[in-house]
């Protein structure tokens, strides 16, 4: 728990900065780790109406979703939306993505995950995480320590997966 409020302490102090610094408004929603991530979330929206729904609906809750690509130790987790800490500003979430991923993958568990931080924002009693335990086992199932699915996360990702099917990007150059 201390290394949690210790996260979002830092990121309360530090979380302008770096968020005007890769471009992103200072307010609630889906805020990029790096450029790449940055220039991953505009391609997304940019290829896919889910995903700018899900980027609009995050915006308009009182969750801030911090979006990092990395390496999974384990090599079995395509993603994962984890709760960091909820204060009296908001609630902290990190979706960590798989850059290992093809990048139509990335885009499709991206748009997953913010399924997932979507439904979290949308119950207002999750705080921690035994609540977040408690309302992730009430509306999915639970695939391993501390991992839960939803349908409503799969079905967004078939959703996106059409969405990238049906728009062939624009070549460049």
């Amino acid at each position: 728990m201390a290394r949690r409020l210790a996260v979002a302490m830092l990121l309360c102090v530090s979380g302008t900065a770096w968020v005007e610094a890769v471009g992103t408004p200072a307010a609630f929603g889906v805020r990029p780790a790096s450029a790449f991530v940055r220039d991953v979330l505009e391609a997304a929206s940019a290829r896919s109406a889910t995903v700018r729904e899900l980027v609009d609906a995050l915006t308009r809750s009182d969750v801030f979703v911090y979006v990092q690509f990395g390496l999974d130790s384990t090599h079995e987790r395509h993603g994962r939306t984890s709760l960091l800490a909820a204060t009296e500003h908001g609630r902290y979430l990190r979706v960590f993505i798989n850059a290992t991923l093809t990048p139509g993958r990335r885009l499709e568990v991206l748009a997953h995950e913010l399924q997932h931080a979507l439904e979290i924002a949308r119950a207002p009693q999750v705080r921690d995480e035994a609540t977040l335990s408690r309302f992730l086992s009430g509306i999915g199932w639970s695939v391993g320590p501390s991992s839960f699915e939803t349908q409503a996360a799969l079905d967004i990702e078939r959703r996106v997966r059409g969405d990238l099917a049906c728009r062939v990007p624009k070549k460049t150059g």
